[in-house]
């Protein structure tokens, strides 16, 4: 049985593309943060984050994705509203909650409060978070990758 030549490159070209979408890997989508990095004071958070790296690139902690490990952190201060108005508290070391991503180089990104302490603590909170740097968050196959993280933020413990 004979098979023309025209045949043969159009069974090897279909052959190809098939085979071409079967193996391509999905598409990564890149993190690109909401805002300019270092607004203090934080806006404040939505009241529940939604997880989607398929559109935005922020995946959440946990499965495969491994958390990002704390390099360099920066005690908030005490800001001179809560110093001056007796908001200071050796009792609550946690007065104000942030949540944030950590982006693929390990700098915090989209910083906002989650819990508002007031009294300028929000402000302090965002400027000493803005100074953390992270061992980015990884896949399980070491690629890193962006991830969304909440934490209570300690202050000096004198004002």
């Amino acid at each position: 049985m004979r098979v023309s030549p025209l045949v043969l490159i159009l069974l090897a070209s279909s052959a190809t593309a098939m085979l071409a979408q079967q193996t391509s890997p999905a598409s990564v989508v890149a993190y690109k943060p909401a805002e300019q990095t270092g607004t203090v004071p934080a806006p404040t958070c939505p009241s529940t984050f939604d997880f989607h790296p398929e559109v935005d690139g922020v995946y959440s902690i946990g499965g495969d994705i491994k958390t990002p490990k704390l390099k360099h952190y920066v005690a908030a201060q005490w800001s001179n509203e809560a110093k001056t108005r007796g908001a200071f508290n050796p009792f609550k070391p946690d007065p104000s909650a942030v949540s944030f991503v950590v982006d693929t180089q390990g700098l915090p990104q989209d910083v906002c409060t989650l819990k508002p302490a007031g009294y300028g603590l929000d402000a302090e909170a965002a400027k000493a978070v803005w100074q953390y740097r992270f061992q980015p968050a990884t896949k399980g196959d070491g690629t890193p990758v962006a991830v969304r993280v909440s934490i209570h933020v300690s202050f000096n413990a004198k004002p």
